[in-house]
């Protein structure tokens, strides 16, 4: 964007926004305004502000508004039928980039399980090219966006339309199993934001409060039962670290990993 150009948007933005959002806040979503405005005609730009704005009052994660999200370097689609991803999940990826038997010249045949947007195994295969990564999701629509971005990256996953809760055995010999499952009980939902709860998926957020471990005792019970797997790669509520460490620990040596804000956020389990 043209200097003259710039400022004459910034001075709209500061104008319309700072009245309901912080000096923080507005510096952080000017990176988005200002290059959606570069691509728009300057005669539609008291318009496109006027409706962000609107759609923003009323909470809607800028990350929906623009259908972009940001996960490592890439710079994914997104839509309400995924989840925004977030920086514990890149925490994640990167746990399991470091790890001594994943190095760059390692090959292993990956499952992710509840892929969303696709960030996990595109990040991973964009940093392991001789990986295997098979991908699966209850959702169709969250495929179709998996799809999307992992064109956009020409990495090659299988994607695949699969409730892993109803499944009895899982066919092939995967060597690593990733997942960032639902796990927040349908009675804590009040807690949440109205950016999360008028928005995100609840299909990927929200179990039953019957059996919140729901399914981190299905991925337990695949890792008993299939020899192949080596590592288990989980993200978890920070309330169930404890009981969900002790379910893995029953069948492998399980261990809670802290993300950087110093919660237990992270489980990895590996083979006795």
């Amino acid at each position: 964007m043209q200097p003259q150009k710039r400022d004459l948007a910034s001075l709209m933005i500061k104008k319309k926004f700072s009245v309901h959002f912080s000096s923080e806040e507005l510096h952080a979503m000017n990176f988005w305004f200002l290059e959606a405005l570069d691509q728009s005609p300057e005669s539609t730009w008291d318009a496109l502000t006027n409706r962000w704005l609107e759609k923003l009052l009323a909470h809607k994660p800028i990350q929906y508004l623009f259908n972009r999200a940001f996960f490592g370097t890439l710079d994914l689609y997104v839509n309400e039928y995924t989840l925004i991803p977030r920086p514990e999940t890149e925490e994640l990826c990167q746990l399991i980039l470091d790890h001594s038997n994943n190095h760059s010249t390692s090959i292993h045949r990956v499952l992710d399980i509840g892929t969303g947007s696709g960030c996990i195994p595109i990040w991973l295969k964009y940093n392991r090219k001789d990986w295997h990564i098979t991908a699966i999701d209850i959702s169709s629509e969250a495929l179709s966006v998996a799809h999307k971005n992992a064109e956009k990256y020409k990495t090659q996953i299988k994607l695949q339309q699969l409730d892993i809760l109803s499944l009895d055995c899982i066919q092939e010999d995967y060597s690593i199993i990733i997942s960032n499952p639902p796990y927040i009980p349908k009675k804590e939902m009040h807690r949440l934001n109205k950016n999360v709860t008028n928005f995100e998926p609840h299909l990927a957020l929200f179990v039953e409060d019957n059996d919140p471990l729901i399914f981190y005792k299905k991925i337990a019970k695949i890792f008993e039962d299939k020899n192949s797997v080596e590592q288990i790669w989980l993200e978890i509520d920070p309330e169930t670290a404890e009981i969900n460490c002790e379910i893995f620990n029953k069948i492998g040596v399980a261990q809670i990993i802290h993300d950087y804000s110093g919660n237990p956020r992270f489980i990895f389990c590996e083979r006795k």
